[in-house]
C-alpha cells in the first residue's frame, strides 16, 4: 500500500563534485528556521524584490553612502545628495570612471575612492587628491581615511578629521611578510590589512609620528585573493581567501565558512579575482554577499546556510547597499535607479525572479525497498496570495526530477498555487514513476508572495 512520507525540501547551496553525494541548490530562495515543534524544520522564503526609488541619472550606481541626514550616491560620474524623501541635489565635480567605488566619512568630508583616484566631497563639491596610486582599499578609523595601495605593501592616511590632505610621508607597510596588499578594514578599532598571503592587524598608538603600529600578536596566514570582497557585519570580518574559501574571524583566528561545494564554484568562476561583496540586514537575518561573474553566492550568518542569487540567468544586479532612513537602499550595475530592498515586492523593477530549489536526492534503498512509486507528491506552499488580476493572478509551480543526479531532467510538469483567497488549494502531482534513485526540482516564476514549508509524497515499494 502507498504511504505518504516526509520528502526533504533544500534548504543549502551544496552541489558537490559528485552528483551522487548532492546536487542540492537554492536559487532566489533562502531558508529560515521554524520554532520548536513545527512539523517541518525550516521554511523557504523568497529574496526581496527591487522597488523603485529615484533615478539619478542614467548609471550605473556606483557606490552609496550615509553621511550627515543625507543619502550620497555616485551614479556615472556624478555625486548626488538625497534627501529621506527622494529630493536630490547634484554636487559640483566630477568621480572618473565607471568601476564601483569605496566611500567613507570623518563627518564633514565625505572620501570616496576609485582604483585610480581619492576623492574628498562636501555639500561644497568634489575634489580630487591623487597621492595615493592604485588604490585597493578605503576605510575609516579614529578621525582618518585609510588607504591601501595596490601592488605595494604601502597603506596611508589622510590629516586628522581631515579628508583633504594626504601628506606625502604619511605612510607605512604592512611588511611582516613581503606580500603587496589587496585591501583594508576598520574593525572594533583595529585596522585590518589584507595581503594576497597574509592579514596584518594595526591599531591607533597615538605615536606623533604615524598613528598606527603593528598589534603583534595580530596576524593570520590567509591572504585574500580580491580585496573588494572584504566587508563586515555584526562583529565580524569576512573576505575571500587566497585559497578560494571565504573566511570570517572568531577574535584573530580564521573560521572558513564556506563549504567544498560553494569553493568548487569559486574556483571553476572566470573572474574569482575580480569578485565583489557587500553585507546587508534584512529581518533578523545577516547576509554576505558575494559576486562571481556568473553567479552570486549568499551567506547567511544567522542560519549558517548558503543560497544563490541570479538576476535573468546571471549574477544579481545589485551591487551596492546601503542602510539609510531606516530602508535598505540598492543601486545596479544596470541603470541610474535607487531601488528599495522590499521582501513585499517580487519584481526585480520590471523583471520576473525565477525562484529554485532542488531538493536533496532520495533513495529507494532508504525505504526498504529496490525500486519506490511515486502515486503522488504535495508541496505545502502557502496558497491563496495571488494577485487579484493580471500577471501572478493564476500562479503556477512546475516541478521536474532526475534519476541520473542531475544529468537529465525531465520535462516540466504545472500546478495551481491557487486563486486569490484559495488558502486550501493544494499543490499535488501525481503520477510521477518509480525510481531507483532521484531529485525532485521545484521552479516558481511569479510575481507573488510565497512560502515554501515542505513536501511529502506517496511511495510504494516495489520489491
Amino acid at each position: 500500500m502507498p504511504e505518504l512520507v516526509n520528502i526533504p525540501i533544500g534548504s543549502n547551496c551544496y552541489k558537490s563534485r559528485s552528483g551522487n553525494v548532492s546536487i542540492q541548490q537554492l536559487i532566489n530562495l533562502y531558508a529560515e528556521p521554524n520554532p520548536q515543534g513545527s512539523s517541518t524544520p525550516f521554511t523557504l522564503y523568497p529574496t526581496p524584490g527591487l522597488k523603485r526609488w529615484i533615478q539619478l541619472g542614467s548609471g550605473p550606481i556606483r557606490g552609496m553612502h550615509q553621511m550627515g541626514g543625507y543619502l550620497w550616491v555616485v551614479s556615472g560620474e556624478t555625486l548626488y545628495r538625497v534627501l529621506n524623501n527622494g529630493t536630490y541635489v547634484e554636487v559640483t565635480g566630477a568621480i572618473a570612471g565607471n568601476d564601483p567605488v569605496r566611500m567613507i566619512d570623518n563627518g564633514t568630508h565625505l572620501g570616496i575612492s576609485t582604483p585610480v583616484s581619492f576623492y574628498y566631497a562636501n555639500i561644497d563639491g568634489v575634489f580630487s587628491n591623487t597621492t595615493v596610486p592604485n588604490i585597493c582599499g578605503l576605510t575609516y578609523q579614529d578621525g582618518y581615511g585609510i588607504l591601501a595601495e595596490g601592488d605595494s605593501e604601502k597603506f596611508w592616511i589622510t590629516g586628522l578629521d581631515d579628508m583633504t590632505t594626504i601628506d606625502g610621508l604619511d605612510f607605512s607597510s604592512a611588511d611582516v611578510f613581503a606580500d603587496n596588499l589587496k585591501g583594508c578594514i576598520s574593525d572594533h578599532r583595529e585596522l585590518w590589512l589584507f595581503g594576497e598571503n597574509t592579514v596584518e592587524i594595526w591599531s591607533d598608538t597615538g605615536n606623533a609620528d604615524f598613528p598606527f603600529g603593528r598589534n603583534q600578536s595580530g596576524f593570520i596566514e590567509h591572504g585574500c585573493l580580491s580585496g573588494n570582497t572584504v566587508a563586515k557585519i555584526n562583529n565580524h570580518v569576512f573576505w575571500l581567501g587566497d585559497d578560494y574559501a571565504v573566511y570570517t574571524n572568531n577574535g584573530y583566528q580564521p573560521q572558513e565558512i564556506s563549504t567544498p561545494a560553494i569553493e568548487k564554484i569559486i574556483r571553476e568562476s572566470s573572474f574569482a579575482k575580480d569578485a565583489y561583496a557587500f553585507t546587508y540586514r534584512d529581518e533578523g537575518h545577516a547576509f554576505y554577499v558575494l559576486s562571481l561573474k556568473e553567479t552570486t553566492l549568499c551567506y547567511d550568518m544567522i542560519t549558517g546556510l548558503w543560497h544563490e542569487r541570479l538576476s535573468s540567468g546571471s549574477r544579481w544586479i545589485v551591487q551596492t547597499i546601503e542602510n539609510a532612513f531606516e530602508t535598505n537602499y540598492c543601486g545596479t550595475r544596470n541603470n541610474g535607479w535607487v531601488y528599495e530592498l522590499d521582501l513585499n515586492t517580487y519584481l526585480e523593477d520590471t523583471e520576473y525572479i525565477s525562484r529554485q530549489c532542488v531538493f536533496p536526492a532520495i533513495t529507494s534503498y532508504s525505504q526498504g525497498a529496490r525500486m519506490v512509486s511515486v502515486h503522488e507528491m504535495i508541496i505545502n506552499i502557502e496558497t491563496g496570495t495571488a494577485n487579484l488580476s493580471g500577471n501572478g493572478s493564476t500562479p503556477t509551480a512546475q516541478l521536474q526530477w532526475s534519476d541520473d543526479y542531475g544529468s537529465t531532467w525531465s520535462n516540466q510538469i504545472s500546478r495551481s498555487i491557487g486563486l486569490r483567497g484559495e488558502r486550501n488549494a493544494i499543490v499535488n502531482f501525481s503520477r510521477l514513476g518509480a525510481f531507483v534513485d532521484r531529485t525532485f526540482k521545484l521552479t516558481i516564476f511569479e510575481p507573488i508572495k510565497l512560502a515554501i514549508l515542505g513536501a511529502y509524497a506517496r511511495l510504494e515499494s516495489r520489491g
